[in-house]
């Protein structure tokens, strides 16, 4: 795993195209990778909980949000971060369809982009990790080194996609990689409305009883 990891962060997609072409044995397999990372990462963020809970409390006291919506969304803040892993595996179908459609062209089936977006899920697994540091900053400046490290992820997605269509129009990936990342926002969005809706239908009755 340290040379996957490795090989992700200095060329994220000459690694992952190789794996693509069948140069699998020196790769850690992409869904393993994501499960002990994101097992690391939930431990840490667990060990650093208070810290991110005072972080939180600093943005709060300005007036955002308001002081009785600050708990529920604690609460929901560190649920999501402690469930790392099942958020990424279950988002993973999203990015991976949002990818093969605006790359649809350009070989890759859908498997080989479930592939590609678990290798890049876990990229963001290793750039959170090594960003951790960050939460012990003083509130300012770990809020504009936490939206330049969001930016670090974003390029490396980017780059990696160039990366893995080398030989492609470097703008036209560019534009892809940004259009595939809003189909699977659009989708994400979509279905988890689609289920609150179905929700709300079911539980109807048992309300009303």
């Amino acid at each position: 795993i340290l040379f996957t990891s490795k090989e992700l962060l200095v060329r994220p997609g000459h690694m992952i195209r190789e794996y693509l072409e069948g140069k699998r044995k020196r790769y850690f397999p992409p869904l393993a990778m994501i499960t002990v990372l994101g097992t690391i990462s939930v431990l840490v963020t667990k060990a650093t909980s208070a810290r991110f809970e005072a972080a939180f409390e600093v943005r709060a006291s300005g007036g955002d949000p308001a002081p009785e919506d600050r708990a529920a969304m604690m609460k929901w803040a560190m649920w999501i971060m402690e469930h790392q892993t099942f958020m990424t595996l279950a988002l993973l179908p999203f990015m991976a369809i949002g990818t093969w459609i605006m790359f649809r062209r350009y070989g890759h089936n859908l498997v080989e982009h479930m592939i590609l977006n678990s290798y890049f899920a876990g990229l963001v697994f290793l750039i959170s990790l090594a960003a951790i540091p960050i939460i012990f900053l003083p509130y300012g400046a770990y809020e504009e080194i936490n939206n330049f490290v969001l930016a670090i992820m974003l390029g490396y997605r980017v780059v990696g996609l160039v990366q893995v269509y080398r030989g492609r129009s470097t703008v036209q990936v560019v534009l892809r990689s940004l259009a595939a990342l809003a189909l699977t926002l659009l989708l994400a969005v979509s279905v988890m409305f689609a289920l609150g809706v179905l929700w709300g239908i079911i539980d109807r009755p048992t309300s009303a009883q």
